[in-house]
């Protein structure tokens, strides 16, 4: 491949913001577009028209397209190992950009462990739409608390349980996580800066309804818009807990918090990263395109 090959990975979901990056002025022209779409939601009108209407942004330009899982990531892993060594792609030596918008967390993590771990990829050009609104009422219910795949930390028998959730909007998969994990100590993280303040209240409002569930659950601040900020929020409640407790962390906010909590994890492999599955979703889980941000991780 060229020098200074470049490749922009995304997932195409049921979200209008997947159309964000390809609406930006001036956003760098890439040799090829992988795109990912989790096989739960292939069908989805949304997401076939979201599909075409990207197909008419490419206008010709290569891309390929692997079908992933929402709720096994091991699929990711199968299809972008052979994707990479089918087209003999030496994936360090490529400019990756990635579009964290649609993805959903567990396979965002489970990338972005391939990428910075097995693949050795140190710079990834990271894009975030931010929505014009998101759904209040995003999911309902919860089911199958899991260990996202290579995060599953050091756990040791000498040690309690402490449970950090990162909230979002989602009560249910929250509670149900704190239910099965059964921590001695909570940490419940507000996304505060968030990437808009209109999203701010429905945070609270979520973390206030936990609070009178988990009545002894300590509060603290980590950033939803900063992926660096959440990063460094994040390994100052790693770092003053990580002597006394085996560490479970869900993150349940922004995609950039997201983001962040990863990066914390490479300095502190010892956390353990779970996810819970809504029962099902809303109607809709989010509207329109408010802005793209963008971020370089090293």
């Amino acid at each position: 491949m060229k020098k200074n090959y470049a490749l922009f990975i995304s997932m195409i979901g049921p979200e209008e913001r997947v159309l964000g990056f390809f609406k930006e002025p001036d956003k760098p022209e890439m040799d090829n577009y992988l795109f990912l779409i989790n096989e739960e939601y292939k069908d989805d009108p949304r997401v076939l028209k979201y599909e075409s209407e990207i197909e008419g942004f490419l206008k010709g330009k290569k891309k390929d397209t692997l079908i992933t899982s929402y709720s096994d990531s091991m699929k990711l892993v199968k299809e972008l190992n052979q994707y990479v060594l089918k087209n003999k792609i030496e994936m360090n030596l490529l400019n990756i950009y990635l579009d964290l918008s649609t993805f959903n967390r567990q396979n965002l993590l489970t990338l972005l462990f391939l990428l910075r771990r097995k693949y050795s990829v140190s710079n990834i050009g990271c894009y975030y739409t931010v929505p014009v609104d998101t759904n209040k009422d995003i999911s309902k219910c919860a089911h199958n608390a899991a260990t996202v795949p290579f995060f599953g930390g050091e756990q040791s028998i000498d040690k309690n349980k402490l449970l950090i959730l990162f909230v979002g909007f989602e009560y249910d998969r929250a509670v149900y996580l704190w239910e099965k994990v059964e921590p001695s100590k909570t940490i419940l993280a507000v996304g505060d800066e968030p990437t808009d303040a209109k999203f701010l209240k429905k945070n609270l409002e979520v973390i206030a309804s936990l609070k009178q569930r988990i009545t002894d659950a300590e509060e603290v601040k980590v950033s939803a818009k900063d992926p660096y900020k959440a990063k460094q929020n994040i390994e100052g409640i790693i770092s003053g807990n990580i002597e006394n407790y085996n560490i479970i962390a869900s993150p349940m906010n922004t995609k950039l918090q997201t983001l962040g909590l990863y990066l914390a994890w490479e300095n502190f492999p010892q956390v353990q990263i779970a996810y819970t599955c809504p029962e099902c979703f809303g109607d809709w889980l989010s509207k329109g395109i408010e802005r793209t941000d963008y971020f370089q991780i090293k």
